[in-house]
C-alpha cells in the first residue's frame, strides 16, 4: 500500500497531527481502548408515534445505501484540510475526504472539489485552481459544504455535497447528516454512544438495522446508514465519495478500519466560513440560483428539509436531560 506523505511516522510538531496518525497507524490501539462507548445516563421513554407509510422507492434506495456503506475503494485521492485555515474547534471536526479513483488511475470526471470565486462584476464561478470546504456553525451544529467541478458549467446551486454534525455537550458528534446528493431518503449516521443507549430499551424496527431508528417511526423517509464508533477525542469523519457520481457512500470514524486500499495522491483544501461567501455574493447582487433560501436551508435545524425527522427524539437517547 502506498502511504501518503502526511501519514509518515515522523510526528509533526503540531498536536493536530495526531488526528492524521489515527486512521492508519493507531487503529488497533484505538479499536481496543478508544472506540468504546462513553458512559451516559438512562434516558426517559420517547413519545410514541405510529409508523407512516414508506415511499415506493424506499426499499431499493435503502438497499443501495446499505451496499454503499460497505464499499471498499481500490484507490482514492485523499483531500485533507490545511491546518491553519480555520479555528481549532472547526478544524478537528473537519472531514477527511476520499474520492474514489477510476481503475485506470484518474479521478472521476466532474468530481473534483473546487472553490467558488465571486467576481466584482457579479459573476460567480467554480475555481478549480483552489480547493475549499465551507463551514457554518449554529447552536450545537456544524456544517461542512463543498462544491464539485463540472464540465458543462452547471449552476452553482447544483453539484454540491455537505455533512452536518449535531454535537453533544461534551463536544462529541452524536448525529451526522448527509446533504446535497438528491437521494429520496434522508441519510443519517449516529454515534455508538447514542445507538447503545437506544439499544438498552428499543429494538430495530422492521427492515431497519439499528435501535435508534425506533425514534424515526413517523419519518419513514429517514434512514440510519451506520453507527459510528466514538473516538478518543472529538474529530471529523472520513467521507467517501463514489467515482461515478461523487455521492457520499459512507462516513467512518477515523478510529475505524479504513475502506480503501491505496491513497496514491493527496490534496489540500482550505476551510472557509460559509458566511463570508454568503456576504460576498450578496454584495455583488448574487445569482438567482444561489439565493438566501439556499443558505437558510443549510442552517435549518431540521435535516433533509422540513419533512425530515425530529432530531430531538434521537438525541433523547443520549441526552436524557432534554424535555
Amino acid at each position: 500500500m502506498t502511504v501518503p506523505p502526511h501519514l509518515s511516522t515522523n510526528l509533526p510538531r503540531s498536536s493536530r497531527a495526531l488526528i492524521y496518525l489515527l486512521p492508519l497507524w493507531s487503529c488497533l490501539v484505538l479499536l481496543i481502548i478508544g472506540c468504546a462507548p462513553r458512559p451516559n445516563a438512562h434516558s426517559p421513554p420517547l413519545p410514541t408515534t405510529a409508523p407512516a407509510a414508506e415511499p415506493p422507492s424506499a426499499e431499493p434506495e435503502r438497499n443501495r445505501i446499505y451496499e454503499d456503506v460497505d464499499r471498499v475503494f481500490e484507490k482514492g485521492v485523499f483531500y485533507k484540510p490545511l491546518e491553519e485555515s480555520a479555528p481549532d474547534a472547526v478544524f478537528k471536526l473537519a472531514p477527511l475526504i476520499v474520492q474514489e479513483m477510476n481503475s485506470g488511475g484518474g479521478a472521476a470526471t466532474s468530481a473534483h472539489l473546487t472553490a467558488l470565486s465571486v467576481s466584482p462584476d457579479g459573476s460567480i464561478h467554480r475555481d478549480a485552481a483552489r480547493l475549499a470546504v465551507y463551514y457554518a456553525e449554529t447552536t450545537a451544529q456544524l456544517t461542512f459544504l463543498w462544491w464539485l467541478d463540472c464540465d458543462d458549467d452547471c449552476p452553482i446551486d447544483q453539484r454540491w455535497r455537505a455533512i452536518r454534525a449535531t454535537i453533544g455537550p461534551d463536544g462529541f458528534p452524536l448525529i451526522w447528516e448527509i446533504m446535497g446528493d438528491d437521494r429520496d431518503l434522508c441519510v443519517l449516521y449516529v454515534s455508538r454512544t447514542l445507538e447503545d443507549a437506544a439499544a438498552e430499551r428499543e429494538r430495530p424496527p422492521p427492515k431497519r438495522r439499528f435501535a435508534a431508528e425506533s425514534a424515526l417511526g413517523a419519518t419513514p423517509s429517514a434512514l440510519i446508514a451506520r453507527v459510528m464508533d466514538d473516538g478518543p477525542m472529538p474529530m471529523g469523519p472520513f467521507v467517501y465519495l463514489a467515482r461515478e457520481d461523487a455521492r457520499i457512500t459512507t462516513l467512518l470514524c477515523r478510529c475505524s478500519p479504513s475502506q480503501f486500499r491505496d491513497l496514491p495522491e493527496t490534496k489540500y483544501f482550505e476551510l472557509r466560513p460559509l458566511d463570508n461567501l454568503r456576504t460576498a455574493i450578496k454584495e455583488v447582487g448574487g445569482p438567482d440560483n444561489l439565493t438566501e433560501s439556499f443558505f437558510a436551508n443549510l442552517k435549518s435545524p431540521s435535516p433533509c428539509g422540513h419533512g425530515g425527522p425530529n432530531l430531538s427524539y434521537l438525541l433523547r437517547f443520549a441526552k436524557p436531560e432534554l424535555p
